[in-house]
């Protein structure tokens, strides 16, 4: 999956090489190393020994879950029309489970495993299948579906704002860019960033009442 969104990431450059003018070609390195470091963390660091354990295989199976359904709801917005208001409360929604995932899962596995590392490394392969997934469906769907009528509406509303706040005079340069952006914010802050803050949280209050469920089975 790595590989295929970095392919994603340099087809950009190729499909709308207008963003070279407005440091696009920036936004793609910065997505490309963010795609190499998790590459280094998946196969090579010393986290990659950790990927055969039980909490792992089953933090990675939930991850691809919800990065398929991260990536759906994503989707929906090139297939159906959907209002400002509707599209806020359906991304809370979404992105709700998503942050409930990672509670729920570094919390369990410290617990199960009466260690706080266990919930942080469960966490860590939860959600790097999960923005890899989302990283996907970001640049393919925008590629595949980018120009349809639904397609176009979307990114108008999507951009409009922002563009407006922005320097820039040319709408798609500025829309390949802000995928750029978008996918280094999802890989190093919704993924890396809130799995190192949310799921040290949770790990460390799951790996508490593991202790105290020791504590007090030692007493009976």
């Amino acid at each position: 999956m790595v590989g295929i969104c970095g392919v994603l990431c340099l087809a950009g450059l190729a499909l709308h090489p207008v963003v070279l003018a407005e440091k696009g070609l920036l936004g793609c390195v910065a997505n490309l190393l963010e795609l190499s470091f998790f590459a280094w963390l998946v196969h090579w660091s010393p986290f990659a020994k950790t990927s055969d354990e039980p909490t792992a295989v089953r933090a990675r199976a939930i991850g691809w879950a919800v990065g398929l359904w991260l990536g759906l709801d994503l989707l929906g917005n090139y297939l159906v029309y959907r209002t400002g208001s509707a599209n806020q409360l359906i991304s809370l929604v979404v992105y709700g489970v998503y942050a409930l995932g990672m509670v729920g899962i570094a919390g369990w596995s410290a617990f199960k495993e009466a260690s706080f590392r266990a919930g942080l490394r469960a966490v860590f392969w939860y959600v790097i299948p999960a923005q890899l997934t989302w990283h996907f469906f970001e640049f393919a769907s925008f590629y595949a579906l980018g120009e349809t009528p639904t397609g176009q509406r979307f990114l108008h509303e999507e951009m409009a704002q922002d563009m407006a706040r922005s320097d820039s005079t040319n709408f798609e340069a500025f829309t390949m860019g802000d995928f750029y952006g978008a996918g280094f914010l999802h890989l190093l802050v919704l993924g890396l960033g809130l799995a190192l803050v949310i799921g040290s949280c949770s790990a460390a209050g799951g790996w508490f009442l593991s202790s105290l469920q020791s504590k007090r089975t030692k007493r009976a």
